[in-house]
């Protein structure tokens, strides 16, 4: 029937409040940080693919982002025209004709003068050995600097290299070497008006240049050599003044020509192309520039090459972007806000403690409502062409409920953690919505009303009021926004559309209602949250357990009905949750109800701890703790209710039994082991809890005191608050000195100014004309052992008071 120490240990762990540790908090942010990246940078491809030239488009399709489209086929094609214009590049070296002079000249003179007979000789031409000839021929080429056929030197050779020969050449020379001479005439372009660009290359190393079209004076090296074959060898001599040569030997220069004759033009591959690159450089390349929104093509319009290649493009674009690069960036911000935030707000912010559970709910939250963006992003995208009038993207922005986001932590825990997960959830909206950090400030100043507007929330009802609120604060923010903008851009007032952007931004208000309305539900169940909204409905005094308390333990209802009003007022003055303390307060004594009998407040004439052992007694009113969980569990109260069931007892001492059990045995006194009349706890592991603990030993003394005066009232209510602190039962509740002090003035205020206030006193012969009721109530209150609300013991009964100085203070 009763718990073993076994037990106990397991009771107390199960009541506990789990805070994660280090490693856990570690490991849970990053798996955060992994799925919010996940969802941030997942792309969700929402173009047709069964689309070719000609076909018809079934929806209209807008730009989702800022794109620029580069044609490559039309750009290649505008490259290639440029490349084909780009002119060739030729050198033209019109100095060969005097070099080639030159050396005609030098190579025939040093022949001749190799050839010159002795003076005394008598001969027309000096006979040479072989070795003689062999170094003619290499001398006369080595001169000339370039090699001629075998035929043509020994023509050379007959004719002993004669000076009107070397004329004849040097002149035909002269002529014909300074036209632009070329390989090939078919190298030089075909089409009409292009020309080349000649680079001159003249004797100073200066090099000019010349673009010409006019290829009428270029030759080939095949109609250079026939050149001097069209015209008879007299006309020849006359135009070139060579009458004083004879013919014959003007025939023979013309005969050797082909051999004298060399290319001057030549193309410049090397500078062509550079020009070529150079040209094809300076053509841009043919873009499609988009703005995100902008129609790349209707519904209803057939699918044109440009359309094609803009929707290919978009697909290119998103497949050339290095997705684990950019995972990993944004994975790098989302790791370092969430690490930053939680530490630090774990570290400065009083009531910014969570445990595993609050985490849990947290995380889902954050991934539930940047999933909601991505889905209203994309419906407003779609939705965008259905409406009557135009409506820019960013505007469907407003109708997101990102606020239900706030206004769902702040329901479910507090105003701290609400502002720290509205900073969060902001900021990671803009870097989703392409870095719109304009968007970033409404979702976080909208997050800020809404947690604000629904903190006082205790009927579903009015979800929808506080909703309307919202969407009044949010016209007022896109329309600071909007003047902002404006101001800064230097443009216009657009009246319409700030109409437009201001009735989504209200019906994103609505709809922030009706999402926390739609989700709450399920994140109660789904973590075991008991809201404001719960402890409303358990506050019902229809409800089963208070209304069989009301029946079987009248006493502990009533008992349970000021607990609740002291833990109440107590709660408010701490800033805890004052609905929560006087909820649990009703239900805080359902155990009694197995044996009312056996507790004072129900007891009428006959008292059956009378004819028990004090052992037997102290079980019997432990027990009620245990048969309250288990009434608790039947009727599924929430839990957050039935932690309230053994922690309002903690581990006090069950006094009254306990002293009756040394007076009774005072020789054995000492084996009287004193764990056996305290209570198994745990101890108040939450405010609230602790201050129903306090309500619930302060009720009963002091409801048990003949004298209810105030001075009274507030010595008994120190004293025993004292005694609470010293026994240690506040030691895991956070309750500082501060906050017990303003617990004791709580109390005192709400005991002499509202329970037990000072009537008028009634002159003797009114009184005596009315009923005898007061009296009656004043006999029926029974002596109120300490086994009713049982008070922590103390082994020094001069416990100096805690509330001196903080009276001072507050004075």
């Amino acid at each position: 029937m009763f718990t073993n120490k076994k037990d106990k240990v397991s009771q107390k762990n199960n009541f506990s409040t789990k805070k994660p540790g280090l490693l856990t908090n570690i490991i849970f942010l990053t798996m955060l940080s992994v799925a919010v990246t996940s969802l941030m940078v997942m792309y969700i491809d929402r173009l047709p693919s069964n689309i070719y030239e000609g076909g018809i488009a079934t929806q209209n399709i807008r730009a989702d982002q800022n794109y620029e489209i580069v044609d490559t086929e039309a750009s290649n094609n505008l490259k290639e025209q440029a490349s084909l214009s780009s002119p060739l590049v030729y050198d033209y070296d019109i100095n060969l004709a005097d070099e080639r002079i030159k050396k005609i000249q030098t190579s025939f003179l040093t022949a001749r003068e190799q050839l010159k007979p002795d003076a005394d000789s008598g001969k027309k031409s000096k006979s040479l050995t072989k070795e003689e000839e062999k170094s003619l021929k290499e001398n006369f080429l080595l001169n000339l600097g370039f090699a001629i056929e075998d035929n043509e030197y020994k023509i050379l050779r007959k004719a002993g290299f004669s000076a009107d020969l070397e004329k004849s050449l040097s002149a035909f020379i002269n002529v014909l070497q300074m036209r632009p001479i070329i390989h090939d005439k078919n190298e030089l372009p075909i089409q009409k008006d292009m020309g080349i660009v000649l680079k001159i290359l003249s004797e100073e190393d200066k090099i000019q240049e010349e673009y010409t079209t006019d290829f009428s004076q270029f030759l080939s090296i095949q109609e250079a050599r026939e050149f001097f074959k069209k015209k008879e060898t007299s006309k020849w001599q006359n135009e070139l003044k060579l009458g004083n040569v004879d013919s014959s030997t003007v025939t023979l220069a013309i005969r050797l020509m082909p051999q004298f004759i060399k290319v001057n033009v030549t193309i410049d591959k090397s500078e062509t192309e550079k020009r070529k690159e150079r040209t094809i450089s300076s053509v841009e390349n043919i873009v499609h520039k988009l703005q995100k929104g902008q129609n790349i093509i209707l519904r209803g319009e057939r699918y044109m090459k440009r359309h094609l290649t803009i929707l290919n493009g978009i697909r290119e674009t998103h497949l050339q972007t290095n997705v684990i690069l950019k995972f990993l960036g944004v994975l790098c911000l989302v790791m370092l806000l969430l690490y930053t935030v939680y530490f630090y707000a774990h570290e400065h912010i009083a009531h910014f403690h969570l445990t595993q559970k609050d985490l849990n709910f947290i995380g889902l939250m954050l991934i539930l409502f940047i999933a909601i963006l991505r889905f209203g992003s994309f419906l407003g995208g779609s939705l965008q062409d259905t409406l009557p009038f135009s409506v820019d993207l960013a505007t469907f922005y407003y109708i997101i409920p990102i606020a239900a986001g706030a206004m769902m932590v702040r329901y479910i825990l507090n105003a701290e953690i609400a502002l720290i997960f509205s900073i969060v959830l902001s900021f990671f909206a803009g870097m989703f919505l392409e870095y719109n950090y304009g968007i970033t400030a409404y979702y976080f100043l909208s997050s800020i009303i809404a947690s604000h507007v629904i903190g006082q929330v205790e009927k579903r009802s009015t979800v929808l009021n506080r909703s309307l609120l919202l969407g009044s604060g949010n016209i007022l923010i896109v329309i600071g926004l909007s003047l902002i903008t404006t101001i800064s851009t230097a443009a216009t007032i657009d009246y319409i559309a700030l109409s437009i952007n201001c009735i989504f931004a209200f019906l994103g208000g609505v709809t922030a209602g009706l999402t926390l309305l739609a989700i709450s539900p399920i994140m109660e169940t789904l973590f075991n949250y008991t809201t404001n909204i719960q402890l409303l409905e358990l506050a019902n005094m229809n409800h089963p357990l208070l209304r069989e308390m009301i029946v079987r333990a009248p006493g502990t209802y009533h008992h349970s009905q000021l607990v609740g009003v002291l833990a109440e007022s107590g709660s408010r003055a701490i800033g805890g949750n004052p609905l929560l303390a006087r909820v649990a307060s009703y239900y805080h004594d359902i155990g009694k109800m197995k044996k009312p009998q056996y507790f004072v407040e129900n007891q009428k004439n006959t008292n059956p701890h009378d004819h028990l052992a004090p052992s037997m007694s102290a079980l019997i009113v432990e027990s009620h703790i245990k048969d309250g969980l288990e009434m608790a569990k039947e009727h599924k109260l929430p839990r957050i209710i039935s932690d309230f069931i053994p922690e309002h007892q903690g581990t006090k001492l069950i006094s009254y039994f306990y002293h009756k059990a040394t007076s009774a045995d005072s020789e054995n006194a000492d084996n009287i082991n004193e764990k056996d009349y305290r209570y198994k706890g745990p101890k108040p592991q939450t405010r609230e809890s602790g201050v129903v603990m306090l309500a619930d030993t302060i009720e009963a003394a002091v409801r048990s005191m003949p004298d209810k005066s105030p001075q009274k009232i507030r010595a008994q209510v120190e004293k025993l608050l004292n005694m609470h602190f010293v026994d240690g039962q506040l030691s895991e509740c956070d309750l500082t000195l501060r906050d017990i002090y303003l617990i004791t003035e709580a109390f005192i205020k709400t005991l002499i100014g509202g329970i037990y206030h000072q009537r008028v006193e009634y002159p003797e012969d009114q009184y005596d004309k009315k009923t005898s009721s007061l009296s009656i109530v004043a006999n029926d209150e029974a002596p109120e052992p300490e086994h009713s609300d049982q008070q922590p013991s103390s082994k020094d009964e001069n416990i100096s008071s805690l509330f001196k100085n903080e009276r001072k203070k507050g004075t």
